[in-house]
């Protein structure tokens, strides 16, 4: 792969990153918490008088929730990286998870080596196996072939 490529394979993968950190924030929105309407039908249209209990109005939630766009992009993004099995998308994906943080036992950034330790694989082998997951996902991105494409190539893989 030539450096455009490898640019495009870590965008295609910040904006992975970045829609499920979106939808993480709308699931914790949802699970928050009862709604005024679902405590409403609890206490059958009746809330007890003495109660201290201040639920949250549902159009309250709909409104946080709202204010998460997922881009056509990001979502697109979404979708070809889930097409991959969890262990073969880790590999792909974890360099760029982990590239601003630093090792615990160095005290140093993240690098490929560390990663390939990670997935007890020579740095070697783990480059190959990286660089063909950024083809198969740049060609999926190119139109050149299907979500469905890249799933029987990836089995085939594994």
């Amino acid at each position: 792969m030539n450096r455009a490529e490898h640019e495009r394979v870590r965008e295609l993968i910040g904006l992975w990153m970045s829609c499920q950190d979106k939808l993480a924030a709308i699931k914790e929105i949802a699970l928050a918490g009862p709604t005024q309407e679902q405590k409403m039908m609890e206490f059958h249209g009746d809330f007890p008088q003495l109660s201290n209990i201040k639920p949250e109005i549902l159009i309250g939630k709909v409104d946080k929730m709202s204010r998460f766009y997922i881009s056509h992009d990001e979502m697109r993004a979404n979708v070809m990286l889930c097409a991959y099995p969890e262990k073969l998308r880790r590999i792909l994906t974890a360099y760029e998870q982990k590239k601003n943080k630093h090792n615990s036992f160095t005290g140093k950034p993240f690098t490929h080596s560390d990663i390939a330790y990670i997935f007890k694989l020579r740095v070697e082998r783990y480059h190959k196996i990286k660089d063909y997951l950024g083809d198969l996902l740049l060609e999926v991105d190119s139109g050149a072939s299907t979500v469905d494409g890249l799933k029987t190539a990836l089995k085939a893989m594994t």
